[in-house]
């Protein structure tokens, strides 16, 4: 990742030289100049420990100020991007996204047109890929992309095409990511950017092989090896994540499709063996991913079911390490951010303190002093008593989160799916890679989709219906009926994640299990009446709820969970969230979820 440059770079005697000033006057302004020089003269030493200290230092001079000179504000914001570019180097994504957010703020109230705007927002799409958060990514990159000094002198600009790219792709709009790689090709190409342009055949071929195109599939990924082979190693310059590694896993595929198969799980093998020390992250996860997925196919066309089983196995397991990685930061996150609070708080105290002795010291001003320090003091004390119970409640949905991923999948869906694809490979049908690749897909849209606050309507019918279809799959007695009304904006409407789900789940294992005649389950989401909630309706022709309660021995752990999560919801949406049930005799059951929706901007 490049960075811009701050002129040249000052000689190291040249420092002491301006210290020696700054200290001489005690009325100059220039500390916040000073130490962002220092921290950007250790960046370009590689020396990351001093250039984060001295970027410290630099902003905390600056946080002092209360009127900051224009030239203050500007090494600021450099301060502030020098910090999150050492933070992304040492994969602390979240950390480095929250001091970038800080420089951007800068620079949209004084000075829109800075020259960093693009390269901040540029990095933050990177932190964002990384940590998996498509909108976020998307946002950022577009920022990037209309910053014409980004454009004209950074070589990362096509590295904006590839992310808006790779949010085509998750969409499954295919016909515009490759639009969006090719962008990505063609400029890295007139820069001559050796490793970029090895990571758009990686990523084009990849795309090639989504849409079936065979051709162009072995076009890319030799591409990309020839000019690997051309240039060697030594062309992938810091920044390049796995790009040799990407590319050998490629050339073990065009290896499978030529039949090849020793060659190519010899090669996948090593590729895996490489990333066993690796920390996960997003690159690590998806490069592995597509190193199982090429060995399924690999086993599927050698007919070795058993293997084919084992590699599933260990997707699922890289899926849950990944998802507990994020989990993990997410928390670590939290508690370094109530760290900092309690800080502030301990300095607060002790200042407020000092401010109490002088006044004592001074009579005349006793009264005055007493009143003004209580008043201050007290909110003070309620300023962090909200901060530290908005810390709380995050914390809390945090948990709530892990544990509805944890409980999402009910055993008995795990189970049949299991079962069913067991019978598959048995009569060697050739469906069975199909649903693997369905089932996967299921699982990885619940794992993103759990991390995310809010998904949109869109997104919830699919999951909704790839989550039905599978279940129908091994359950061939029931049919299901998926309305959203028109009233509503599929793509711009959103909801919490994993709401409706577990109601669907419970008519399908309670309601609708054991019939005799046809199952039938109807989903129906709609404005509610005189409330800011959406109306959702899961319907189904099953036992009934008590009768479905008399023969189930457990509570259901999914329900609680959505009980929990909509009294959150309740709390900080000011909404009445809930679900009511709606009981028949013997003719089903009726469940009324009320949930809260916010408009996609």
């Amino acid at each position: 990742m490049d960075t811009m440059t701050l002129k040249r770079p000052f000689e190291a005697a040249k420092f002491n030289h301006f210290e020696k000033a700054l200290k001489s006057d005690t009325t100059l302004i220039g500390w916040t100049y000073f130490y962002t020089r220092k921290a950007y003269f250790y960046q370009i030493n590689r020396r990351h420990d001093s250039t984060l200290y001295y970027a410290n230092k630099a902003i905390m001079v600056y946080e002092k100020l209360k009127t900051p000179p224009k030239s203050e504000i500007n090494y600021a914001i450099i301060s502030y991007y020098i910090k999150g570019v050492m933070l992304n180097k040492k994969k602390e994504y979240s950390a480095s996204t929250r001091n970038l957010i800080n420089a951007l703020k800068i620079v949209d109230v004084y000075n829109p047109a800075h020259n960093y705007k693009g390269y901040i927002a540029y990095l933050i799409a990177s932190n964002q890929h990384l940590l998996g958060d498509a909108k976020l990514r998307y946002k950022y990159a577009r920022i990037a992309l209309e910053d014409t000094t980004f454009k004209k002198l950074s070589k990362d600009y096509g590295g904006g095409y590839q992310f808006l790219a790779f949010t085509k792709e998750d969409a499954k709009e295919y016909d515009s990511a490759v639009y969006y790689h090719r962008q990505a090709l063609s400029f890295v190409k007139k820069i001559n950017n050796t490793r970029s342009i090895i990571a758009s055949h990686n990523n084009l071929g990849h795309l090639f092989l989504l849409k079936e195109n065979k051709d162009s599939v072995r076009y890319h990924f030799n591409r990309a090896n020839e000019l690997l082979k051309q240039f060697g190693l030594d062309s992938l310059e810091e920044g390049t994540v796995y790009q040799d590694k990407f590319v050998k896993a490629n050339m073990a595929y065009l290896d499978i499709l030529e039949g090849n198969f020793v060659e190519a799980e010899m090669k996948l093998n090593e590729v895996l063996k490489s990333l066993e020390s690796k920390k996960i992250d997003n690159y690590t996860k998806e490069l592995k991913n597509t190193c199982y997925d090429y060995l399924i196919e690999c086993y599927y066309k050698k007919k070795d079911f058993k293997s084919i089983i084992a590699v599933s196995d260990k997707k699922d397991e890289l899926l849950k390490a990944y998802e507990n990685e994020f989990v993990a930061g997410k928390l670590q996150e939290l508690e370094t951010i109530y760290d900092v609070e309690k800080k502030k708080k301990r300095i607060a105290v002790l200042s407020e303190k000092n401010k109490e002795q002088e006044i004592i010291v001074s009579q005349q001003k006793i009264i005055i002093g007493v009143i003004g320090g209580s008043f201050i003091l007290l909110c003070l004390t309620g300023y962090l008593y909200i901060r530290e119970r908005r810390l709380k409640t995050n914390y809390e949905k945090i948990l709530l989160e892990h544990k509805l991923l944890r409980s999402q999948m009910n055993p008995h869906f795990l189970f049949n799916a299991l079962s069913t694809l067991c019978n598959m490979i048995r009569e060697q049908s050739k469906d069975s890679i199909p649903y693997i690749n369905k089932l996967s897909q299921l699982l990885r849209m619940i794992l993103k989709n759990s991390r995310q606050d809010f998904i949109t309507l869109e997104e919830e019918k699919q999951l909704l219906q790839d989550y039905l279809d599978l279940e129908s799959n091994f359950k061939n007695n029931f049919a299901f009926e998926l309305k959203i009304s028109e009233e509503l904006d599929e793509e711009m409407t959103c909801i919490p994640p994993m709401l409706v789900q577990p109601f669907v789940e419970n008519a399908i294992q309670h309601g609708i299990s054991g019939l005799s005649k046809k199952g039938v389950i109807h989903v129906h989401i709609k404005k509610a009446e005189k409330e800011e909630t959406l109306h959702c309706i899961i319907k189904d022709n099953g036992k009934g709820y008590y009768s479905s309660k008399k023969n189930s021995k457990e509570t259901s752990f999914s329900e609680a969970i959505v009980k929990e999560r909509l009294a959150v919801f309740k709390k900080e949406f000011n909404t009445n969230c809930r679900f009511e049930v709606l009981l028949g005799n013997e003719t089903g059951t009726e469940i009324h979820l009320f949930m809260p929706f916010v408009m996609d901007e």
